[in-house]
Protein backbone atom coordinates (compact mmCIF):
# COMPACT_ATOMS: atom_id res chain seq x y z
CA UNK A 1 0.00 0.00 0.00
CA UNK A 2 2.78 2.46 0.94
CA UNK A 3 4.72 1.63 -2.20
CA UNK A 4 1.63 2.21 -4.31
CA UNK A 5 1.11 5.61 -2.66
CA UNK A 6 4.72 6.62 -3.28
CA UNK A 7 4.52 5.45 -6.88
CA UNK A 8 1.35 7.54 -7.30
CA UNK A 9 3.10 10.60 -5.90
CA UNK A 10 6.06 10.09 -8.20
CA UNK A 11 3.77 9.57 -11.19
CA UNK A 12 1.73 12.68 -10.35
CA UNK A 13 4.85 14.78 -10.01
CA UNK A 14 6.37 13.55 -13.24
CA UNK A 15 3.17 13.86 -15.26
CA UNK A 16 2.15 17.23 -13.82
CA UNK A 17 5.37 19.00 -14.75
CA UNK A 18 8.03 18.98 -17.43
CA UNK A 19 10.60 17.44 -15.11
CA UNK A 20 10.25 13.85 -16.28
CA UNK A 21 13.88 13.78 -17.38
CA UNK A 22 15.02 14.57 -13.80
CA UNK A 23 13.41 11.34 -12.60
CA UNK A 24 14.07 9.08 -15.57
CA UNK A 25 17.57 10.15 -16.46
CA UNK A 26 19.04 10.05 -12.98
CA UNK A 27 17.20 7.22 -11.24
CA UNK A 28 14.01 6.01 -12.85
CA UNK A 29 10.67 6.35 -11.07
CA UNK A 30 10.69 2.90 -9.45
CA UNK A 31 13.93 3.54 -7.56
CA UNK A 32 12.69 6.85 -6.20
CA UNK A 33 9.24 5.53 -5.32
CA UNK A 34 10.69 2.73 -3.22
CA UNK A 35 13.41 4.79 -1.57
CA UNK A 36 13.72 5.97 1.99
CA UNK A 37 14.52 9.56 0.84
CA UNK A 38 11.23 9.72 -1.06
CA UNK A 39 9.35 8.56 2.03
CA UNK A 40 11.09 11.11 4.25
CA UNK A 41 10.13 13.89 1.87
CA UNK A 42 6.54 12.66 1.63
CA UNK A 43 6.40 12.62 5.44
CA UNK A 44 7.69 16.20 5.61
CA UNK A 45 5.00 17.25 3.15
CA UNK A 46 2.31 15.49 5.20
CA UNK A 47 3.62 17.16 8.36
CA UNK A 48 3.52 20.56 6.66
CA UNK A 49 -0.07 20.07 5.48
CA UNK A 50 -1.12 18.75 8.90
CA UNK A 51 0.58 21.63 10.75
CA UNK A 52 -1.11 24.27 8.57
CA UNK A 53 1.26 26.83 10.08
CA UNK A 54 2.06 30.14 8.38
CA UNK A 55 5.64 30.96 7.34
CA UNK A 56 6.76 27.39 7.94
CA UNK A 57 7.12 25.93 4.46
CA UNK A 58 10.89 26.57 4.40
CA UNK A 59 11.27 24.61 7.66
CA UNK A 60 9.47 21.62 6.15
CA UNK A 61 11.47 21.87 2.91
CA UNK A 62 14.65 21.88 4.96
CA UNK A 63 13.60 19.00 7.22
CA UNK A 64 12.37 16.86 4.35
CA UNK A 65 15.75 17.15 2.65
CA UNK A 66 17.68 16.76 5.91
CA UNK A 67 15.82 13.58 6.85
CA UNK A 68 16.02 12.22 3.29
CA UNK A 69 19.80 12.52 3.27
CA UNK A 70 20.81 11.96 6.87
CA UNK A 71 18.22 9.47 8.17
CA UNK A 72 18.18 6.96 5.33
CA UNK A 73 21.22 4.79 5.82
CA UNK A 74 24.88 5.18 5.00
CA UNK A 75 24.65 5.98 1.28
CA UNK A 76 24.52 9.75 1.77
CA UNK A 77 25.56 10.48 -1.82
CA UNK A 78 22.70 8.45 -3.31
CA UNK A 79 20.27 9.93 -0.76
CA UNK A 80 21.43 13.44 -1.62
CA UNK A 81 20.95 12.83 -5.36
CA UNK A 82 17.45 11.43 -4.87
CA UNK A 83 16.45 14.30 -2.55
CA UNK A 84 17.82 16.83 -5.03
CA UNK A 85 15.94 15.22 -7.94
CA UNK A 86 12.67 15.28 -5.98
CA UNK A 87 13.21 18.89 -4.88
CA UNK A 88 14.15 20.02 -8.38
CA UNK A 89 11.09 18.39 -9.89
CA UNK A 90 8.81 19.98 -7.32
CA UNK A 91 10.28 23.42 -7.93
CA UNK A 92 10.09 23.03 -11.72
CA UNK A 93 6.39 22.29 -11.29
CA UNK A 94 5.97 25.64 -9.54
CA UNK A 95 7.94 27.82 -11.94
CA UNK A 96 5.31 30.58 -11.78
CA UNK A 97 6.42 31.32 -8.21
CA UNK A 98 10.11 31.94 -8.95
CA UNK A 99 10.96 33.96 -5.84
CA UNK A 100 9.39 31.39 -3.52
CA UNK A 101 10.96 28.59 -5.53
CA UNK A 102 14.45 30.06 -5.16
CA UNK A 103 13.98 30.40 -1.40
CA UNK A 104 12.62 26.84 -1.26
CA UNK A 105 15.74 25.60 -3.03
CA UNK A 106 17.95 27.42 -0.51
CA UNK A 107 16.07 25.63 2.30
CA UNK A 108 16.32 22.33 0.41
CA UNK A 109 20.11 22.66 0.04
CA UNK A 110 20.51 23.76 3.66
CA UNK A 111 18.75 20.61 4.83
CA UNK A 112 20.62 18.31 2.46
CA UNK A 113 23.89 19.79 3.70
CA UNK A 114 23.02 18.99 7.32
CA UNK A 115 22.01 22.48 8.46
CA UNK A 116 20.07 23.22 11.64
CA UNK A 117 16.60 23.58 10.11
CA UNK A 118 14.89 24.43 13.41
CA UNK A 119 17.43 27.12 14.27
CA UNK A 120 17.17 28.79 10.89
CA UNK A 121 13.54 28.33 9.85
CA UNK A 122 11.36 28.19 12.96
CA UNK A 123 10.96 31.20 15.27
CA UNK A 124 13.84 33.13 13.72
CA UNK A 125 11.99 32.93 10.39
CA UNK A 126 8.55 33.70 11.83
CA UNK A 127 7.35 30.09 11.99
CA UNK A 128 5.59 29.22 15.26
CA UNK A 129 5.62 25.44 14.72
CA UNK A 130 6.87 23.22 17.54
CA UNK A 131 8.15 19.92 16.10
CA UNK A 132 8.10 18.22 19.50
CA UNK A 133 4.37 18.57 20.12
CA UNK A 134 3.42 19.42 16.49
CA UNK A 135 1.60 22.58 17.54
CA UNK A 136 1.46 25.90 15.75
CA UNK A 137 1.10 28.63 18.36
CA UNK A 138 2.76 31.98 18.85
CA UNK A 139 3.66 31.00 22.41
CA UNK A 140 6.04 28.42 20.91
CA UNK A 141 8.35 31.32 20.06
CA UNK A 142 8.25 33.18 23.35
CA UNK A 143 11.53 33.35 25.17
CA UNK A 144 11.68 31.47 28.41
CA UNK A 145 13.62 32.85 31.20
Amino acid sequence: MKLAFAASVVLLLTVSCDAQRVWRDQFGPSLIASSCPAWKMIQAYRDMVSANCKKCDKYFHCMGNYNAVHHCGANVLKNRLIAKAISDCRELCQSEKKRSSAADQVANRYGRNGGNCAGKYLCAYGCAYNPHNKSCKRKNCRRRG
